[in-house]
């Protein structure tokens, strides 16, 4: 074992390692070929230092691999062996070195980030540890690197350069570091896209439907799944084998289109024919060639595709109406759905409970839903359950008493015809994110590219909320590039954002998640169990602040006056010319700029209004004969809804008893209605 000091020994916190065990520390430095760098729960190895790629699996909980060669992905350069002993030995410092990275996700990062400085050298056939000797090439290396990568990397090389004496080497000197800053691109940042609404609920809608369809059809679906597992378990002997297995061509049940006799021609098992017959026998064949596209020659996989599609589908539906992160839903089980009963309102609050990856103390954590989350969990829960099942019949796994009883809502496929038994492992590995924007490619029947493509107006809702958006990425024609992260952008600007929002069908579909976020986000409601997660009303509450700004910078634009002229409306809006949005956004928060919508229009007064203003506009539009409200501004693209409020009033003044104290408010209320319709003529 090393007795430097500067070497302190493996801290990864999944890794479990401690003094004495094999991995803890390397004997030499740089390690032997040999030495173990990542060791399962069972003991086996599953990465040694000598390896061209380390899986670190074990450590990371889903499947990950660092590879220092050859890359396997078609967007990955390559790095050349020589450079890729320098690499290994960059990670393993990381690893064994002063401050070693505790987390998996801190060395992955890292990992990424200096991979480009050794693939660029390989390249240009350069050792990595004489890159400081061509200044050419740092210039020249600074076009790779990505802005937002910048300033961690420069961190990263100067660490190395620090420690040369014990790492054995360097890359780049101060010199080096400093000619390669110079040249980096200035890293411009911006916020997470908000997604327009008519994106946005194309999206929702075309979601809700295929989960609808999976709903309608499940007792087919689970009579066809049933009779699938029977028909392999026929061929294979028995259902453990086949789940455990795979069945060559000549044991499988289902014909090939390409070859139809060959399959259950060892084994004697009864000849099904193609699967597109037994799919339409369970009355799924439409269901599945509406999702999945033609299944004749994809065969029964494509029950595997559409199962996997469907979890993907309700993850993306779960996301829509909670503030979570992808890497929460994704680890969601079948319980997840919690019912409280608010004490006061007596309303029903849905709940999605999960474990968060931010904060420990969050271990359980809640996040307030919509009602129509069911739909998804129904779903999910189904697949996961039929899995689980599978799963559990498999010899090379090993299922713990909770996958069993409560299993995971996203599972990967364990069915018998699934396409490759080499993805098998346990699902508290999790499976990679596949990423949001994918999905118009990976499944091209989910959504119309068409329908995506960004029209003037969606550029317009997304550039009041984002304005910071790339104009090459989000331009007029391009299909709009979905992340998993926008749908929780969006989610807290439109559940905060009543006024800013104005699309009745985004209010629609948002009305309960919204009223409930409202309460315990916004307003800090405590009346109800669970604990919710501290992450989620952050996020609601940024959104909030954010929507007061983007609001009142809306205030500017010249639908809205005032019913004292252009002066008033200059000295509430003063502060927008001097403030861009970051000072807005505290301003908010401060309270020194307000934004209410009213039935009127906006209402910018800092203090509580003691006539109502939000439903009652009577004083705030004059309607008592005393001047309007000095903070009333106008909509004049409210103009029907106004005369649409006059008619409501003078149908009610005709019913009530005249000199009561309701006609008399009623009447103070119409008046203020003509007083504004008088403003916008």
């Amino acid at each position: 074992m090393i007795s430097n000091p500067v070497f302190v020994g493996l801290n990864i916190g999944t890794a479990g390692a401690s003094p004495g065990d094999l991995n803890f520390l390397p004997s030499s430095w740089p390690p032997e070929p040999d030495f173990p760098i990542c060791i399962s729960a069972d003991g086996s190895v599953s990465a040694r230092y000598g390896d061209d790629e380390w899986d670190l699996t074990p450590w990371a909980g889903y499947v990950l691999k660092l590879n220092f060669g050859k890359a396997k992905r078609k967007d990955r350069r390559y790095i050349n062996q020589q450079n890729a002993q320098i690499f290994k030995r960059v990670v393993a410092y990381w690893l064994y070195g002063p401050n070693p990275c505790r987390e998996v996700r801190t060395l992955v990062n890292q990992y990424e980030i200096i991979r480009q400085v050794f693939s660029h050298c390989s390249e240009l056939e350069i050792d990595a540890s004489n890159l400081y000797r061509y200044p050419k090439v740092i210039e020249s290396l600074a076009d790779s690197i990505w802005p937002s990568q910048a300033n961690r990397l420069t961190v990263l090389l100067h660490n190395i350069w620090e420690h040369k004496d014990h790492f054995g080497l360097c890359i780049l000197d101060v010199a080096g570091i400093s000619l390669l800053r110079s040249n980096l691109k200035k890293h411009e940042k911006s916020q997470t896209a908000y997604i327009p609404p008519r994106i946005w609920l194309y999206q929702l809608s075309r979601l809700r439907e295929f989960l609808e369809d999976f709903e309608l059809h499940m007792a087919e679906i689970e009579a066809c799944v049933d009779y699938c597992l029977q028909a392999y378990a026929t061929s294979a002997g028995d259902l453990e084998r086949a789940c455990t297995t795979q069945l060559s061509s000549y044991y499988r049940p289902f014909a090939s289109l390409n070859n139809p006799n060959k399959n259950g021609k060892k084994c004697g098992a009864y000849r099904l024919g193609p699967f597109y017959k037994t799919a339409n026998k369970f009355n799924i064949l439409n269901l599945l060639e509406k999702w999945c596209g033609d299944i004749r020659q994809g065969g029964v996989a494509a029950l595997s595709m559409y199962f996997t599609m469907a979890a993907q589908v309700g993850k993306a539906y779960l996301l829509n109406f909670t503030l979570m992160r992808i890497e929460e839903a994704s680890s969601l089980r079948s319980d997840c759905l919690v019912l409280e009963s608010d004490p006061i309102t007596k309303e029903t609050i849905y709940l999605i409970k999960s474990a968060t990856t931010k904060t420990v103390e969050d271990d359980e954590a809640c996040w307030i839903t919509s009602p129509s989350s069911q739909l998804a969990i129904s779903v999910m829960s189904f697949i996961g359950t039929f899995r689980t099942k599978c799963g559990s019949l498999n010899r090379n796994l090993s299922l713990t008493k909770e996958d069993l009883a409560n299993p995971y809502l996203e599972l990967r496929a364990y069915e018998p015809w699934r396409r490759h038994i080499r993805y098998d492992t346990n699902p508290e590995v999790r499976s990679n994110e596949t990423h949001y924007g994918s999905f118009v490619r990976r499944y091209p029947k989910l959504f119309d590219a068409s329908e995506l493509k960004i029209r003037q107006i969606d550029l317009d809702a997304a550039l009041l909320v984002t304005p910071s958006l790339c104009p090459e990425k989000f331009a007029v024609g391009n299909v709009w590039p979905f992340s998993w992260h926008q749908l929780r952008r969006t989610g807290a600007v439109n559940m905060s954002a009543s006024g800013i929002v104005g699309d009745s069908s985004v209010q629609y579909q948002l009305k309960h998640v919204s009223r409930a976020m409202t309460r315990y986000y916004g307003q800090g409601f405590y009346h109800i169990d669970a604990n919710l997660n501290q992450e989620a009303r952050a996020e609601y509450i940024r959104g909030m602040y954010e929507t007061i700004a983007r609001s009142f910078l809306a205030l500017r634009s010249s639908s809205f006056i005032s019913p004292h002229g252009e002066k008033c409306k200059e000295q509430i809006v003063e502060i927008i010319s001097a403030a861009n949005h970051s000072s807005l956004v505290k301003a908010a928060k401060t309270g020194t700029i307000v934004y209410r919508e009213i039935l009127l229009g906006a209402c910018a007064n800092t203090s509580p209004c003691p006539y109502g203003g939000i439903d009652y506009v009577g004083r705030c539009g004059g309607g008592d004969g005393k001047l309007a409200c000095m903070d009333l501004l106008i909509d004049q693209d409210k103009e029907v809804q106004i005369q649409r409020l006059g008619k409501t009033l003078s149908n009610r003044l005709e019913n009530l008893p005249e000199g009561s104290p309701l006609y008399n408010s009623t009447q103070y209320q119409l008046r203020a209605v003509e007083n504004a319709l008088d403003a916008i003529k």
